[in-house]
């Protein structure tokens, strides 16, 4: 038996009463498959956008993703029904440049507080580099360069890091830290 028959068993077992409260090709199935689409879609947006920046990869390369993704489907569904559907799927998953941007920007809480998170990379005694969280810094009212710097210089100081041996910042390329007379790097 193929994946496709060990699905349709499955559901014609543990969800026969689907296809007859909401029939294959009804108006009333599509409606309730909408939102969990939606919900893939925006799930797996973030999902990518996350990998990127995780990987430090230009965040122009989520539509590169999304294309290759959508070029690989035609191997992997040889079905054109199975595969219309997923392709749909993922040219309804928004990866362009603004968005990963966005997405990767800040994280915020469940209360809708922006975290910052300290990465801080040192060298041990042995010549070796070590890199580990410093703190995820909430960062409450704005998030303006100066609000981040000063989040940050007292987590150091509450850290007890030497200010004197601090020797470079890397960011994320946000507005916030980049701006040239207001960013946290300026």
């Amino acid at each position: 038996m193929n994946q496709k028959q060990h699905l349709k068993r499955h559901f014609d077992t543990c969800h026969a009463d689907v296809n007859h409260s909401h029939p294959l090709g009804s108006a009333l199935r599509a409606e309730k498959l909408q939102p969990l689409k939606a919900e893939y879609s925006q799930r797996s947006s973030f999902d990518i956008s996350f990998q990127i920046a995780k990987a430090m990869k230009p965040f122009t390369d989520g539509d590169f993703i999304k294309n290759v993704i959508i070029q690989a489907a035609t191997r992997w569904f040889p079905d054109e029904d199975n595969r219309k559907d997923f392709v749909n799927i993922v040219q309804n998953t928004h990866l362009s440049l603004a968005t990963v941007t966005r997405r990767s920007d800040e994280s915020t809480d469940k209360s809708d507080t922006a975290q910052s998170v300290a990465m801080i990379r040192f060298v041990l005694e042995n010549g070796s580099f070590q890199e580990e969280l410093l703190e995820l810094i909430p960062l409450t009212g704005k998030t303006t360069g100066l609000d981040v710097y000063l989040s940050l210089k007292n987590s150091i100081l509450a850290h007890e890091v030497p200010l004197a041996k601090l020797v470079a910042i890397t960011t994320d390329g946000a507005p916030s830290m980049t701006r040239k007379m207001t960013g946290f790097s300026g």
